[in-house]
């Protein structure tokens, strides 16, 4: 399921979804092929609105239920296979309307309206957004009253719960966002959402349809390489200058991130990068960062362990472009973090590099009221690592806010006796570190400081999609109450 040239002989759907009751109303155009099913449109409005996929959905059409097949299902009645029913045999006039309930808790109705009906553009790749206005609300905050509650408070800073609404919903929403572009960018990677769902079939069965591209010749034989050993001169394989284009496009290519665990072919992105390294390949600078994302998305350790060694292979080139990366609040925290490292390892490695990557840290830091709690506390130790002295005062507000993680680099009396600025501790160290009640957050900043053997890229991902479809269950059985 990715996104095409229309097939011969469909025609094009123009939608229109509107949350039901935003005020003002948050709303989506877009365009589709008729013979695409229910259960792959559910994966568009999924994208198209910004949602995240994380909980129960159902289509109503003319009073049936379309969906997940269930026989236990919450209330008696079966709902029909969304997957077996196409758009053109449910929605066949301009005019045709439809619901889409998603998340049974906090339940949030949609109105999808069919526009217009339409032959294929030229050159036009399908499903595309066209357009749209207002963000989609945060996921689990209640419900659209709820969400207008949390806007009420996000404008009243004295407000009893302002500080907590700010470190969970984290930095920068903005509830008149909407980007067309990053939409599209989205629905460029659809195939990925019902991998998520099916687990070892349905990553084998992307990656044959993502169909990726041949990859011939010296850079070919990266597909074949298998586990990465640290000291690989790819240079004898003959790879130079000339195939830095296609390493960027193996680098960057899903299909083979999301390969299975068994096969060769999922270590051949990191071949990619590492043969880019060593081919100080600036044009692969902004496509590695772009990688950075799984780190958020599929909690890759390879993209945010690996990547930032080889952007300081490539060397100083790359900090404006991280740093560039870092302020961006679209990225996720743990790549940010990763950015993090390259300016540090950086800032070591090419030590004249040292002061805009200090900069950069600096700069960032002085955001700790809006930055995430575990990215502060990475900005300390990055500065500490580069003994910034200089960044004194930015990292002492930021720890007299309470907003850096201690667990990372301790708390600010330490980070003053690692900066040389204080000879011992003048009150008790607090409790803090390995000690503290095992949660996710933490489990990940031991990872990352004590990182076990690597596991190949998509270990990761069939985990996740194993939690996935544990919390599906979950909902469903809560539903049923």
């Amino acid at each position: 399921m990715a996104r095409a040239i229309a097939s011969a002989g469909s025609r094009i759907y123009t939608f229109r979804i509107s949350l039901a009751g935003s005020s003002p109303e948050i709303w989506r155009r877009f365009q589709v092929e008729d013979t695409m099913t229910l259960g792959e449109l559910h994966y568009v409005l999924q994208i198209v609105m910004g949602w995240t996929n994380s909980h129960l959905h159902e289509f109503v059409i003319r009073k049936e239920r379309f969906g997940t097949p269930d026989a236990d299902d919450f209330d008696g009645s079966l709902v029909q296979d969304e997957d077996a029913v196409a758009l053109r045999d449910v929605l066949t006039r301009k005019g045709s309307k439809c619901d889409y309930i998603y998340d049974f808790g906090d339940d949030w109705w949609h109105t999808v309206v069919l526009e217009g009906i339409s032959r294929p553009g030229p050159d036009t790749r399908y499903p595309v957004c066209t357009e749209g206005e207002a963000a989609c609300p945060p996921e689990d905050c209640g419900g659209l009253g709820g969400y207008y509650r949390m806007l009420a408070i996000l404008q009243d800073p004295k407000h009893a719960e302002y500080e907590s609404l700010i470190e969970w919903l984290g930095e920068g929403f903005d509830s008149q966002a909407f980007d067309v572009e990053e939409t599209n960018a989205g629905l460029n990677q659809m195939g990925i959402w019902r991998a998520l769902e099916e687990g070892d079939d349905g990553f084998a069965a992307w990656a044959q349809e993502a169909s990726p591209a041949e990859y011939e010749g010296a850079v070919g034989r990266l597909l074949t390489l298998g586990a990465p050993t640290d000291r690989f001169d790819y240079m004898q394989l003959n790879i130079g200058p000339s195939h830095v284009p296609s390493l960027i496009g193996m680098a960057t290519d899903m299909a083979l991130h999301h390969a299975s665990s068994d096969s060769a072919e999922v270590w051949a992105p990191v071949h990619a990068w590492r043969a880019l390294g060593q081919l100080h390949a600036e044009t692969a600078i902004e496509p590695l960062l772009s990688v950075l994302r799984l780190a958020d998305e599929v909690d890759d350790d390879w993209a945010s362990t690996d990547v930032p060694k080889v952007l300081c292979d490539i060397g100083p080139t790359a900090v404006p472009f991280a740093t560039a990366f870092l302020r961006d609040p679209k990225n996720g925290p743990w790549a940010r973090i990763a950015v993090t490292t390259f300016l540090s390892k950086c800032a070591q490695r090419h030590p004249e590099s040292r002061h805009p990557c200090v900069a950069g840290l600096t700069t960032q830091l002085q955001q700790f009221e809006v930055n995430d709690v575990t990215l502060n506390a990475f900005l300390v130790s990055a500065l500490v690592d580069l003994r910034a002295v200089e960044s004194a005062s930015a990292m002492e507000r930021a720890f007299l806010a309470g907003t850096v993680d201690l667990s990372v680099q301790g708390d600010w009396e330490e980070v003053q006796i690692e900066l040389g600025l204080l000879e011992k501790r003048k009150t008790p160290a607090p409790r803090h570190g390995w000690l503290l009640p095992d949660v996710p957050a933490l489990r990940k900043v031991q990872d990352m400081l004590h990182p076990a053997p690597p596991v190949p890229p998509s270990k990761t991902r069939q985990k996740k999609t194993k939690q996935r479809k544990q919390q599906k269950q979950a909902r469903k059985k809560n539903r049923r109450k």
